[in-house]
């Protein structure tokens, strides 16, 4: 049923409103209710229904962002994030959830079109939380060569907020072992995965560990991080990409 709700929510949303309209505007011509006494209720009852297909959709949205986290499952994401965009394509909050379960599905160019075009949306800059989470997949996208482009408009538009500099350590980080660098990474991977607060981040730091562990030569210790993001990475394409370098060990 509430995958139904989610998947009509547009169409639910005009149908209360006619129903709404129909309703209070009958009352008043019947003399139940004042003209006034029916537009007021009208509208009072459109916005909450409006506010309560939100508040689900992104109820909704929570619970798939939970799946991901805890049980490396992004498809139940990625049909939410889907369905609610068929209706609403402005919705900058389910089309980052879109591009960034793309990405971790493997699916570049698809992902590169649901966010290309966010670029121009001044919405998405106008906070912090969703302008970090955009740089950081643009970045993922991008070549190595000007991955960092989006890492310096990362540390542009998300100055001062919490948490930047961390971010930015991190995605440099990754960003330097995509170049085929290693040295002074370790520590930073190291306290990363110590600090990871779930699954799906835990693997993927020991992945990030596993590649950083192959480029110095140490196969069994990169065999140790490939076997866990092997076995807990579910349906990321990380976990198929840890099982093709553990066959080469």
């Amino acid at each position: 049923m509430k995958d139904w709700i989610i998947g009509h929510t547009h169409a639910l949303c005009w149908v209360l409103v006619l129903v709404f309209a129909v309703l209070f505007l009958g009352l008043s011509a019947a003399d139940r209710i004042s003209l006034l006494a029916a537009l007021v209720l009208y509208f009072v009852c459109s916005f909450g229904a409006a506010m309560f297909l939100n508040f689900f959709a992104f109820r909704e949205l929570k619970a798939a962002i939970e799946l991901l986290d805890g049980a490396c499952d992004p498809e139940p994401l990625l049909a939410l994030s889907r369905s609610v965009l068929r209706q609403n394509p402005r919705s900058i909050a389910f089309a980052l959830n879109l591009g960034l379960t793309l990405i971790l599905f493997n699916k570049s160019d698809e992902s590169k079109a649901v966010l290309e075009p966010l670029a121009k949306n001044r919405r998405l800059w106008k906070k912090s939380a969703p302008a970090q989470a955009y740089c950081i997949c643009r970045a993922d996208l991008a070549p190595v060569e000007t991955a960092g482009d989006w890492l310096d408009r990362l540390e542009r538009e998300a100055a001062g907020a919490p948490n930047t500099e961390r971010v930015l350590e991190e995605q440099r980080a990754t960003l330097a072992l995509r170049r085929g660098e290693t040295e002074g990474l370790e520590p930073i991977f190291l306290d990363r995965l110590e600090h990871a607060q779930n699954l799906r981040i835990k693997v993927a730091w020991r992945f990030e560990l596993g590649k950083l562990c192959l480029l110095q030569g140490r196969k069994a210790e990169a065999a140790e991080y490939l076997r866990y993001v092997a076995a807990h990475g579910n349906k990321l394409h990380i976990r198929a990409e840890a099982e093709e370098l553990l066959e080469t060990l």
